[in-house]
């Protein structure tokens, strides 16, 4: 059975259309509380940590061919290693969460329907790509990072945002 690993561009597709995400953004709103100058602060502290953490632990399993789970049952054996994949189940469904919520709100304030109705729509199309495959990410990917970059954009100017100044 040949392996097939992502691509270094269909790695940045993906790790782009996190960063320009709907839910992204949206998150980031949730610091509004703190104020602008904390706000920001938090938003590039946090990211910073999980830039260094992330890079070093990508780095150390690029150093041995193995995965991030491999590497860490290295270092922290067997028991460890089901910890940290644990961990990890638990972050990403968290975020998947915060995800179809974040683009419900969007989705809802482009075209409503209702919410819960996005939320099953947004979950449907997750699990479809769930279900495609990493062996055939790469065109759907590009397919789904265009049309959430321009969503976007679209939304941005609906709600009245500057982009560009037309003056």
């Amino acid at each position: 059975m040949t392996e097939k690993k992502t691509s270094l561009f269909e790695n940045g597709l993906i790790w782009f259309g996190a960063g320009v995400s709907i839910a992204e953004i949206l998150t980031g709103t949730y610091f509004a509380p703190l104020g602008f100058a904390k706000g920001i602060a938090a938003i590039l502290l946090g990211h910073l940590i999980g830039a260094i953490a992330f890079f070093l632990a990508g780095y150390q399993s690029a150093k041995v061919g193995k995965s991030a789970m491999e590497t860490v049952k290295m270092a922290y054996g067997a028991q460890g290693g089901k910890f940290f994949a644990a961990m990890n189940v638990i972050q990403l469904l968290g975020w998947t969460a915060i995800m179809i919520y974040d683009g419900s709100l969007s989705a809802e304030a482009a075209i409503p329907a209702g919410r819960w109705i996005w939320c099953l729509v947004i979950g449907g199309l997750i699990l479809v790509w769930i279900l495609i495959g990493i062996t055939n990410l790469g065109k759907v990917n590009l397919a789904a990072m265009t049309l959430l970059f321009v969503l976007t954009l679209l939304l941005c100017r609906c709600e009245g945002v500057i982009i560009l100044d037309k003056n």
